[in-house]
């Protein structure tokens, strides 16, 4: 029998996504960029809150009294303060970018902002993950005004260049996982339940989403959008380093087989089904002259395709002035049409 509350500590672990691998398999394939945003924004805030609401249920498990009033102000106290300390540190980055700089002191200031939101975050007892993400929202949506299109493509390529080190180091903890694992059937039908709940409860919560804003229902991506964010749901390294880091806890220890277990089948899985088959899930929305037909590639692109009902397919493209178009694709007769997302 597993206490309640180490099953939502578990859920709130499995519930942070990995935005850096979906935005790479997203950028190979050239998504629509409405989408690559969309799923970063959401997957960056809600890794923030899961994160949040890993620590509060972890301070309850560890012999703190609960209290759901309590609970809730020490949410709202992480959220607030984060935000205030990410624009503070946004607005300062922004002055500071101001002025000549040589490429060097770009890089440097960008990281200030990282380090240094993230680091006075912890010391308040704040969400680290949403201060980062404010600052940066407000960097990148002044400093074009204040900075050259090529500083600005510089500091981006150093910034991928970190994504892809810490892609590879969170994929490297996943294979690290199978020498402390003891898995057996049961851990692993476990584990299988717990990817269907996910991604489940993940489409459910995207359609609720949608249907509290008609506007975006009536976008000509609307199927598409609702299908390739819930798919896109990639589990990744957050949620094995948080469970990672607490399983030897005493309160969690005689559990640990079942935390780890579950979330190493759930983050494989995500990431053998959900990430591999998004270009194929993609192409059954967005129109590539040059997808695969024949074997198993062919197949399984034929049977993302009929989750297209209503037939609906687009090709991604640009207009004279750089904007995103988004071109209803018809076998006999291609008519123009902007995206309105």
């Amino acid at each position: 029998h597993v206490p309640i509350l180490v099953l939502l500590l578990l859920g709130a672990a499995l519930g942070a996504t990995d935005p850096i691998g979906i935005k790479g398999v997203l950028s190979s394939i050239r998504a629509p960029h409405h989408l690559i945003v969309k799923l970063e924004g959401e997957s960056l805030f809600n890794d923030a809150m899961c994160i949040a609401l890993f620590m509060t249920l972890l301070n309850v498990l560890q012999g703190e009294h609960f209290s759901l009033v309590a609970t809730l102000e020490a949410l709202l106290y992480e959220i607030v303060v984060a935000v205030g300390i990410g624009w503070a540190f946004g607005i300062g980055t922004l002055r500071l970018l101001r002025g000549k700089h040589e490429m060097e002191s770009l890089i440097l200031t960008t990281a200030l902002l990282a380090s240094g939101a993230y680091l006075v975050a912890l010391f308040a007892h704040a969400s680290a993950p949403i201060a980062c993400v404010i600052g940066g929202l407000i960097v990148g949506n002044k400093w074009k005004e204040i900075r050259e299109e090529r500083e600005i493509r510089e500091v981006n390529h150093f910034w991928h260049t970190v994504e892809g080190i810490i892609n590879s180091f969170l994929f490297t903890l996943i294979g690290l996982e199978l020498f402390i694992l003891d898995l057996n059937f049961s851990l692993i039908l476990g584990g299988i339940v717990a990817f269907f709940i996910l991604h489940i409860s993940r489409f459910a919560a995207n359609f609720m989403s949608f249907a509290f804003f008609p506007t975006m229902r009536k976008t000509k991506s609307y199927n598409g959008s609702l299908t390739i964010l819930s798919w896109g749901g990639v589990r990744g390294g957050i949620s094995l380093a948080l469970i990672l880091a607490v399983a030897n806890i005493p309160a969690l220890s005689p559990y640990s087989s079942i935390l780890i277990g579950y979330t190493f089948i759930s983050v494989l899985l995500s990431g053998v089904v959900c990430g591999l088959g998004l270009p194929a899930v993609m192409n059954a929305f967005y129109y590539n002259p040059n997808e695969e037909t024949e074997g198993l590639k062919g197949f399984y692109q034929k049977l993302c395709h009929k989750m297209n009902r209503r037939g609906f397919q687009y090709i991604v493209g640009e207009d004279a002035l750089g904007r995103e178009t988004i071109t209803i694709f018809n076998p006999d007769v291609i008519v123009d049409q902007k995206t309105e997302d």
